[in-house]
């Protein structure tokens, strides 16, 4: 028998988390555990699946492992977690046997025995990072990644839908010799795109850079469920077939999505018939507003805007076949271009989904009419840009 014990919280953060990526059913057995490694004085976490492999370290409070230096099993990654999740005391108990395959999860007043396995534990392997398969490395702030990952999160494809996949990851556009990563997705009506500064290690000599890797924005959700306060900077290794993300106490490394991303620069307009700035919490309620008889059209949830430079004014309307509709109205600032009045459909989800990430004052738009528009956060049009086709 071996006996260690854990602080409740932090076992289920780190378990809830394996649980995000370990199915509770598949078709690969070994998926849907969670291996524990015991060596010394620290437990090493692990679970996978098919594009994504976690690990991890906690050190126990206590820690007997009686005659055994170091012990290895696995064991159902939902059951261990809710065993877990059910012990309210500030320490949790582990009893471990080997000779019995059972562990025992422990608190004041429960206790749950759950089977382990030790078949398996020769194939539950996670690929390793060498100097042959990196390509360049790379170091961000946490939380600029985090927030470039939500915002390009709302222009990826729906798989429903879009059936190209490289339009169901987000791309990112590495280019050491400007120091930048560029990130981009688009669902082909929409595209969102944004420019972090980066630390590059050494690149190899024989990759061309600027390379596109793709992404999938589940893997990178996961990426911010993983990051706590002690993540000064997340180091990212790009790697031929993987993708090495090294945390402070925690290493994620994923597949690349497949597909060739288009040439987005192409597609972003560079000149602009006019231009306005609307403020931003303003744009987002008018919007919500209209958006109570936009959402009853179920094919596109359309929105107008009808823009008024001669009345400094746009106003969103939303009008449905049975005779709903809703109508806002806000002023216009720092209008610049054509002249006559013009208006334009879009989806309302669109606009939300990015105007909703904004933390500007204002928002700078930029339309020529009939065409697609670009907004962008005030005085930051060169780090990011949010482009949406109008709907006809």
């Amino acid at each position: 028998m071996s006996f260690l014990s854990f602080n409740q919280k932090e076992l289920s953060r780190i378990l809830g988390i394996c649980n995000l990526i370990s199915p509770k059913k598949s078709e690969v057995d070994l998926f849907t555990y969670t291996k524990f490694e015991i060596k010394e004085d620290v437990v090493e976490i692990s679970a996978i699946n098919a594009s994504i492999f976690y690990r991890t370290k906690i050190k126990p409070k206590t820690l007997d492992l009686g005659e055994n230096p170091e012990l290895v099993f696995l064991i159902k990654t939902d059951l261990v977690t809710n065993a877990i999740s059910l012990i309210h005391d500030e320490l949790v108990g582990l009893e471990l046997s080997i000779e019995k395959h059972t562990l025992s999860v422990q608190g004041a007043k429960a206790k749950h025995n759950l089977r382990i396995n030790t078949q398996l534990i020769k194939d539950f392997n996670l690929p390793e990072a060498s100097s042959e398969e990196l390509e360049t490395v790379v170091r961000l702030d946490p939380n600029d990644l985090t927030e470039a990952n939500k915002i390009t999160s709302t222009s990826v494809g729906n798989p429903k839908v879009i059936y190209e996949p490289q339009f169901l990851n987000i791309c990112y556009t590495l280019a050491p010799q400007t120091k930048e990563v560029i990130m981009v997705s688009t669902d082909k009506y929409r595209l969102a795109k944004l420019k972090l500064v980066g630390n590059y290690d050494e690149s190899k000599p024989d990759v061309e850079f600027p390379k596109n890797y793709l992404l999938h924005p589940n893997n990178l959700n996961l990426l911010a469920s993983c990051m706590t306060d002690e993540d000064e900077v997340v180091t990212m290794k790009f790697g031929q077939n993987y993708l090495w993300v090294d945390l402070e106490n925690a290493t994620l490394t994923m597949r690349y999505g497949s597909g060739n991303f288009p040439e987005y620069e192409k597609i972003i307009p560079q000149s602009f018939g006019c231009s306005f700035q609307v403020h931003t919490q303003e744009l987002l309620d008018s919007l919500k507003q209209v958006y109570f008889a936009a959402r009853t059209n179920t094919i596109n949830k359309t929105v107008t805007i009808k823009i008024s430079p001669s009345k400094q004014e746009i106003v969103f309307e939303s009008k449905t076949e049975d005779g709903n509709s809703s109508q806002a109205t806000l002023t216009l600032e720092n209008y610049e271009g054509v002249e006559e009045d013009w208006d334009q459909s879009f989806n309302a989800d669109y606009l939300i989904d990015y105007i909703s990430t904004l933390k500007t004052e204002r928002v700078l738009w930029e339309a020529n009419p009939g065409k697609p528009s670009v907004l962008s956060p005030e005085n930051m049009k060169e780090k990011q840009v949010c482009l949406i086709s109008g709907l006809r």
